[in-house]
């Protein structure tokens, strides 16, 4: 399986969670002729200015600590997720390193400590940022014909449906401390949109609260996980690779993609 993307032909290759569902849901929006998909602009536009922004950012800072003889590394790789934990990393130890390291940029110009924090902030901004909502040309839901949504939840995955259920899931319920997890507002994705976010960072394995799993049981409702997985990135992900091919077909006018088999 391939995104495509319509305006530049830029492919990315796909790795299908669920064989029945994904092509359940292929068949339907292609009937519909909702394979096409745009993104929310403004998501890749916050993106783009927070990186613009540590760029400039670090450039400050070296030129503050430059009298130190001391330097964050560059930021030409800032759609690099290494580069970020690099940078990262180098943030920290320089203050571990360097005893009120704050304070000395503080002396050399007023507010530059804030200043050396905002790499902090852009840095975790832009991670958090690396997940973008889709909506395809034309908008439809239609019944997921799974059943078993509990072990589908569980998978890893970098694609995923927008909950657009009518109601809440078990774990919705629960993370917003509604006991009352069987109910008829209780929506555990019995419907499936043509609304997808693409997650553009490395899968964050997790494991559900044995409270939860325990309050599913005894309500006998699925222990749906947080979010219901189409797709991911085969290993070994590049990336900074996955991120420039984004966000550059995003920037372009009318650019859309589509899943090709």
């Amino acid at each position: 399986m391939k995104l495509v993307w319509s305006k530049t032909g830029d492919e990315i290759e796909l790795e299908v969670l669920n064989q029945d569902l994904f092509y359940s849901w292929l068949d339907y929006i292609n009937s519909k002729k909702a394979n096409v998909f745009y993104c929310d602009r403004d998501s890749i536009s916050d993106l783009h200015v927070m990186c613009r922004d540590l760029k400039d950012t670090v450039n400050k800072v070296n030129s503050l600590l430059a009298r130190a003889k001391r330097s964050l590394p560059d930021t030409e790789l800032v759609y690099s997720q290494a580069h970020l934990n690099l940078l990262h990393r180098r943030w920290v130890e320089l203050q571990l390193d360097v005893t009120g390291i704050k304070s000395f940029l503080e002396l050399s110009e007023s507010g530059s400590g804030k200043v050396f924090d905002t790499v902090n902030e852009l840095i975790h901004g832009i991670e958090h940022r690396s997940k973008l909502p889709f909506f395809s040309m034309s908008y439809h839901e239609f019944e997921n014909p799974c059943t078993d949504i509990e072990s589908m939840t569980s998978q890893p995955g970098h694609i995923f449906f927008s909950y657009k259920n009518l109601g809440r899931t078990s774990w919705h319920k629960y993370s917003f401390g509604d006991s009352n997890i069987n109910d008829r507002d209780t929506n555990n994705w019995t419907v499936l949109s043509t609304d997808i976010v693409v997650d553009l960072t490395p899968i964050r394995p997790y494991t559900l609260p044995n409270d939860y799993i325990d309050l599913c049981k005894a309500h006998q409702v699925p222990a749906v996980g947080l979010e219901l997985p189409l797709a991911k990135f085969p290993d070994p992900i590049d990336w900074m690779r996955l991120r420039t091919i984004f966000r550059k077909n995003i920037l372009v006018s009318s650019n859309s993609f589509s899943f090709i088999s």
